[in-house]
């Protein structure tokens, strides 16, 4: 059973949820009272109020729940808390602590003139939590708060009699919960799972983590069908068996995918762990990869036999031109693997090469080589894929498909055209490891299993290598920035989809924005990034789509925004995050063009899809996608952004953080002494002091920034000699842009800083 963790707490989690499950989902009750607070009624009113009168403004969360649930009476507002209740049943308290869970419940529940806390009525144990939630849960809390009343309401809409069906088959629920809006993107669905059906589903909040489950233990499936099916809920069925597999393997009902050995062995592995088919060998690490490109119905030789796919390769010497076409075959090596791709249709197994080439090989009868001297190696070990690696996988799917072409660039010989076709006449080609990480990748992704063969291979492209998970607390460590700064960012971000970090060079925005997109995201993981910057050049064509030069005329070309837009669309699972850095160094409404209406955060749904400039297929924003821009405030060759961008986004201004203990603990590891440190913030403060005080002229938005200290001093450098550096090429050539006019008061800075 799933339901044991080691944790404490567990038993009261539980205990609760089965109440929520008993007494609200089933019944109308309470969880923590009386009333009969989940009825339909009140449930459509809380809807009601909370999409219906949306609040603005940098207010946290709760503050402006609050505010939407204030007219609505007392029974609404303690559904409210009920709500915030089953929504921080599961985090664990190393993301959001019992006492700051038992804060935000209180805030709605105490509207209602009660004086008690929700805390006193339950168990403190029930608020410490279960499990991780990701980063994205607390970021997202709006939408998981939405996702959990939609749902609500759905279920309430169902006669007594099919509330109870659903309710009693934890696989009946999980198909009808994946048909609703939001199931595919939002965490609260796994918990859900979890709460209402613990011996059946995980404490897993992440598909990707289940995908990953599964994958490292896909040989404790027997059944191949339940491999087949890709949905989440195939996926939660997959995991169940594994669970219950490995209860009799280790004996033991105590089982938990996040702790010890269990974890070591899915989260450790670069490849999952294989099936149970025949490995290879240890190879040698310099062996080679090949391609095998052959027709096989129809073809007896290829289909039986000791010549048959997967025992052996075999060719004529040279082609009937007598080009030496074949020279391949000469440079397999023992140990070498190869895929074998049969009939232009894909890879159908893979094999390994037990010789080096063999040439007194005559053609087989009833072949055009009939006769012919033709050389061969012997192959041993073959592997069927089941199901076979599909080429629409690699040549028609996003990012695949720009991942080959990005490879012909970089190496010779490769077995497609730059239209993503094969090449004709390639029987036996080279497959760069690079190629082998795509196919690994495109396999596992489809299947959910591994490709054999390649345990100890370790991907070696952008995208696919390991990733970290990436939190808020880790974010505070690398930022001049409290965690409460970043976690409100954050929220904003989540809330409002797209903000803009304004502030004077050197505060960190570009630094800043690539760690606030990985907190985002859940985890360091720059294929769920983008990075653009614009300037005066930038165009429409660039960033949605246009028309560019193709050999002997024009072809449509998607840009950086919409080819990013579509992945996204492709993996409603994953977080992606769009930054555009400069943003208002463009020209945003030639730019943006019709992007300005569908990057509005009620405006991503396929409802509000629209035709593009080219008249091509409808496209829309898709939910999963964030923006972040970045905008420099002290450059006076920029253009104001206009009012109808700024209703777009958030603004968020990031200041100097000279002043902060971050910033002083921060020069102290590079060995800088305590009085240069004073010194610097001493000096740096006073200026920014005097830029801020200089309204007419200049004001905050140009002050500088701590950036320009954060790299310390050079091996060969003294502390004074980086001081003078920093001073006399960074911080001068600065300021006399910003008093171009005022000679005197440049003359006066340059004493001070370097007298």
């Amino acid at each position: 059973m799933a339901i044991w963790n080691g944790n404490p707490q567990t038993v009261g989690i539980l205990d609760l949820a089965a109440k929520w499950k008993r007494d609200c989902l089933l019944g109308d009750g309470s969880i923590i009272g009386n009333e009969n607070l989940w009825t339909l009624e009140n449930l459509t009113s809380l809807q009601s109020a909370f999409f219906n009168n949306p609040q603005k403004g940098p207010r946290t969360f709760i503050e402006k729940l609050s505010d939407q649930v204030d007219a609505k009476g007392d029974l609404v507002q303690r559904l409210c808390s009920e709500v915030l209740l089953i929504l921080y049943l599961f985090p664990a308290e190393s993301s959001i602590g019992p006492a700051k869970k038992a804060e935000k419940i209180d805030l709605i529940f105490q509207k209602t003139g009660v004086s008690r806390s929700v805390v006193n009525a339950l168990s403190i144990e029930v608020l410490k939590g279960i499990g991780s939630s990701g980063t994205a849960f607390n970021t997202k809390m709006p939408n998981e708060f939405g996702y959990l009343i939609d749902i609500s309401v759905e279920l309430k809409r169902m006669s007594k009699a099919e509330i109870e069906d659903k309710l009693s088959d934890p696989w009946k629920f999980g198909a009808w919960l994946d048909l609703q809006n939001g199931s595919g993107v939002r965490a609260f669905r796994h918990i859900c799972m979890y709460l209402l059906f613990p011996a059946y589903f995980e404490r897993i909040a992440s598909i990707r983590h289940k995908r990953e489950i599964l994958a490292a233990f896909s040989d404790k499936i027997s059944d191949p069908d339940i491999l087949k099916d890709k949905s989440q809920l195939g996926v939660d069925k997959a995991v169940f068996e594994i669970r219950k597999k490995l209860e009799v393997q280790f004996g033991t009902n105590e089982i938990d995918f996040y702790k010890g050995e269990i974890e070591n062995l899915w989260r450790n592995t670069k490849q999952p762990i294989e099936s149970a088919k025949p490995l290879a060998k240890e190879r040698d690490t310099n062996r080679r990869f090949w391609l095998e490109k052959t027709k096989v119905k129809g073809r007896q030789d290829r289909e039986n036999g000791e010549h048959a796919l997967g025992n052996s390769l075999w060719s004529p010497h040279k082609s009937s031109d007598g080009k030496d076409i074949y020279k391949s075959m000469r440079e397999v090596k023992e140990g070498d693997l190869v895929f074998h791709l049969i009939d232009n249709a894909g890879v159908s197994g893979i094999s390994v090469a037990t010789s080096k080439v063999i040439k007194d090989l005559k053609g087989l009868d009833g072949t055009e080589w009939e006769g012919q001297k033709c050389i061969e190696v012997k192959l041993e070990e073959y592997i069927t894929l089941d199901p076979f690696l599909d080429k629409q996988w690699f040549f028609n799917a996003s990012p695949y498909d720009k991942l080959l072409s990005n490879c012909l660039g970089k190496y010779k010989n490769l077995f497609f055209t730059k239209d993503l076709e094969f090449r004709q006449g390639a029987y036996l080609t080279e497959l760069p490891p690079e190629i082998v990480s795509i196919f690994a990748q495109t396999y596992l992704e489809h299947s959910g299993k591994s490709l054999p063969h390649l345990k100890g291979f370790s991907p070696r492209i952008k995208g696919f290598k390991d990733v970290r998970e990436y939190s808020s607390s880790q974010l505070a460590s690398e930022l001049f920035l409290e965690e409460e700064e970043i976690d409100r960012i954050l929220t904003i971000l989540a809330a409002k989809r797209n903000i803009i970090i304004q502030g004077p060079p050197g505060v960190g925005k570009s630094f800043a924005a690539k760690r606030l997109a990985y907190a985002h995201i859940g985890r360091k993981n720059d294929e769920f990034i983008e990075f653009v910057q614009f300037h005066q050049s930038y165009s429409y064509e660039d960033f949605v789509e246009g028309y560019k030069p193709y050999e002997n005329g024009f072809k449509l070309k998607e840009g950086k925004f919409v080819a990013f837009c579509r992945m996204a669309l492709e993996n409603p699972d994953e977080t992606f995050v769009f930054i555009i850095d400069e943003i208002n160094r463009g020209n945003l409404s030639k730019i943006l063009g019709e992007l300005m209406l569908l990057i509005e955060s009620d405006k991503r749904d396929s409802k509000w899809a629209l035709k593009l400039a080219s008249g091509d297929v409808p496209f829309y924003v898709p939910e999963n996608v964030y923006i972040i821009g970045l905008m420099n405030t002290a450059d006076r060759s920029l253009s104001v952004v206009d009012y109808a961008l700024r209703r777009r986004f958030s603004f968020l201004d990031f200041n100097s953080k000279i002043q902060s203990l971050k910033f002083k603990e921060h020069l102290e590891n590079y060995g800088v002494s305590s009085a240069k440190i004073d010194f610097i913030i001493s000096k740096m403060s006073a200026l920014n002091n005097e830029i801020i005080g200089d309204r007419i002229n200049l004001g905050r938005g140009f002050e500088i920034g701590h950036s320009y200290f954060c790299d310390g001093p050079f091996d060969t450098e003294t502390e004074d000699e980086w001081w003078t550096r920093i001073a006399s090429t960074e911080i001068l050539p600065l300021l006399r842009e910003y008093w171009f006019d005022n000679e005197g008061k440049i003359d006066l800075w340059d004493a001070e800083l370097l007298g």
